[in-house]
């Protein structure tokens, strides 16, 4: 009987906790804008691409064009340009090479409003091998693909996946059968 009551009561409390929410009723300001980028030690065009929020996670969302990017350090000054057109990636010139240890700037001008965002670029991690591990049905997993979670330490962790070599997979389009995933740690998210 106390089992029957205690499964009972549990059972309401799992299925009684249940409110439905409507994401996209609550609106979205029509001022926001989403910025999405990251700046690392590497001389290469970083790229900023910049979009207004959505209320529908499967919404496309829509492009912030025409705006001024730039990245800024006590002593020089990057402007950004959005290439192609109307698109909303906003890139740095090619030369473009941060340095550990300083601080930057991303100001973004867009629909009459300022934008600033500072960070400093810290250290990279020390190269982490993603771990496999034979399962019991003879394929690999990865049981492990970044080092464990340091709120004091940013990282981005790419995982490159290629199974187009393997023969069953021989008759399809190389591309489809590769996959990216990331992993990130954002200790500087404002």
């Amino acid at each position: 009987m106390r089992k029957t009551t205690f499964l009972a009561g549990l059972m309401l409390l799992m299925f009684g906790c249940e409110k439905a929410s409507d994401i996209g009723s609550q609106g979205i300001p029509p001022d926001l804008v989403v910025v999405d980028g990251i700046i690392t030690d590497e001389q290469k065009a970083h790229l900023v691409k910049l979009t207004s929020p959505v209320a529908d996670p499967d919404d496309t969302p829509v492009p912030v064009t025409g705006a001024v990017v730039m990245i800024y350090d006590a002593d020089s000054t990057w402007n950004l340009t959005e290439l192609p057109d109307n698109s909303g990636y906003y890139y740095s010139p090619a030369w473009f090479l941060p340095v550990v240890g300083r601080t930057y700037t991303l100001l973004i001008r867009a629909a009459g409003k300022s934008l600033t965002a500072k960070s400093t670029l810290t250290n990279p991690l020390a190269f982490f091998r993603a771990r496999y591990v034979k399962g019991s049905n003879g394929l690999y997993h990865i049981q492990a693909a970044s080092n464990p979670y340091n709120p004091s330490r940013a990282a981005m962790y790419k995982v490159n996946l290629d199974w187009s070599f393997l023969p069953a997979y021989s008759n399809q389009n190389p591309d489809d059968c590769r996959a990216v995933v990331y992993y990130y740690t954002l200790p500087t998210l404002d």
